[in-house]
């Protein structure tokens, strides 16, 4: 009883800097998302398809694979956008662009088709940390020549740190909005109420509640058992061979990668690895 207990409130402490509500806030109100894009772009959007959730791109079977939080697309400006919710301050973060990226182009560029039919792509990255060090409020990256900064190569990609500890910087009312609601979960206006209102939707959602309680379940079992068993280390510790086992048990009850990911830790490469071991 004292566990439920504790899932129920660490379920009512949620924000939206938690990954499941952000991606289940932006899936459920695609137009939500296309104005928090339009935001942080400056750009117009007329519609785009259908947030995709917790995406998941690989592109061998033995190489990383990566999940997405939040992935949409413009198809009638032929543009992909990559939103990513980022709390903790992790030193590869610049790798990690460049590697999403390369595999963002590689999912959605058909064989046998041009280079040229690349789409614009925006990897969107919201950080609750000043990586930069500048304290803008916005970081925006392009492709530019060493020898001639005023040349620009039109690789069409751009990457964005939207830096919630910011203090200055041009950004539009809406944006600085859904920073301080991001940062300090201040509603000031229409936009940040707007998505309050999304996060609250989400958490009054009874799937999504189960969800992430059967999720949270099934991680403190886990812990229990390696209690039990007198395994120090517990799940997050445990050996490699008893989390791909549980994992696998896991995929077996349809549970979906990130579900996976919570209740074992393991890398979401290897998971899907053995999701497909599994398929095959």
């Amino acid at each position: 009883m004292r566990e439920k207990i504790d899932l129920e409130a660490k379920w009512k402490s949620l924000t939206i800097t938690d990954n499941f509500i952000f991606s289940a806030a932006m899936h459920k109100f695609p137009d939500l998302c296309r104005r928090l894009i339009e935001e942080i772009l400056q750009i117009k959007i007329i519609e785009i398809f259908d947030p995709d959730r917790e995406k998941s791109i690989q592109s061998r079977r033995d190489s990383k694979g990566i999940r997405l939080d939040v992935y949409a697309e413009d198809h009638g400006k032929r543009r992909m956008f990559d939103l990513e919710m980022q709390t903790s301050e992790e030193k590869d973060l610049p790798e990690r662009l460049r590697y999403y990226q390369g595999l963002i182009d590689q999912n959605r560029l058909e064989k046998g088709k041009s280079y040229r039919e690349l789409w614009d792509s925006y990897i969107i990255f919201i950080c609750a940390f000043d990586f930069c060090g500048y304290g803008d409020y916005v970081y925006s990256f392009s492709d530019r020549c060493d020898t001639h900064p005023e040349y620009v190569l039109k690789t069409r990609a751009r990457k964005f740190l939207i830096n919630t500890k910011g203090t200055h910087g041009e950004v539009s009312p809406n944006l600085k909005e859904f920073i301080d609601y991001v940062e300090r979960r201040v509603v000031s206006g229409k936009f940040s109420r707007e998505i309050d209102e999304a996060v609250q939707d989400v958490k009054m959602e009874k799937e999504a509640r189960l969800e992430f309680m059967n999720l949270e379940m099934e991680i403190l079992d886990r812990e229990y058992l390696a209690r039990r068993e007198g395994r120090v280390e517990g799940i997050a510790e445990g050996r490699a061979e008893e989390k791909e086992f549980t994992a696998m048990n896991l995929l077996e009850m349809n549970m979906t990668l990130e579900q996976v990911y919570r209740a074992t830790k393991l890398p979401m490469d290897r998971i899907i690895e053995l999701a497909n071991q599994l398929k095959n």
